[in-house]
């Protein structure tokens, strides 16, 4: 391209593109037992959380994540620290997110999750407060 201001102008409509993933598959760690789980995440872009899917212990919690300001996570913030993001040069491309999700009893579990370029993680609590790791495998 002869005109740099034009490529200039086309990289945001390029990297938006570029911003919508597809499915990601998730690997659940029950903490008290040490079982694992798996879950999907679909439909994530960078406006949307999509929609989150697990079964844990044959209970299907679904529920759509929204995005959150890292101050606003409930225990993820202690177990990532952003010193490490800076130190690793991904701090710009990381984005959190919450969850609320639901079963069919009504039962329900609190998920944050930081999802960056190339990984990601999550912390589940549920309803009697056992706590589950999430790693993101995209």
């Amino acid at each position: 391209m002869k005109n740099p201001i034009k490529l200039f102008l086309l990289l945001p409509l390029i990297l938006l593109g570029c911003a919508s993933s597809g499915p990601i598959s998730m690997q659940i760690l029950q903490k008290d037992t040490s079982k694992i789980y798996s879950a999907v995440w679909k439909g994530r872009t960078y406006n949307t959380g999509g929609f989150i899917e697990m079964n844990i212990a044959d209970k299907r919690y679904r529920g759509e994540p929204g995005r959150v300001e890292e101050s606003n996570l409930f225990g993820l913030r202690s177990r990532v620290g952003s010193t490490s993001r800076i130190a690793s040069g991904s701090s710009f491309l990381t984005t959190y997110y919450r969850a609320i999700l639901v079963n069919d009893a009504g039962l329900g579990m609190r998920c944050d999750f930081y999802v960056d370029f190339s990984s990601g993680s999550g912390l589940c609590v549920d309803e009697n407060q056992k706590v589950f790791e999430i790693s993101l495998i995209e």
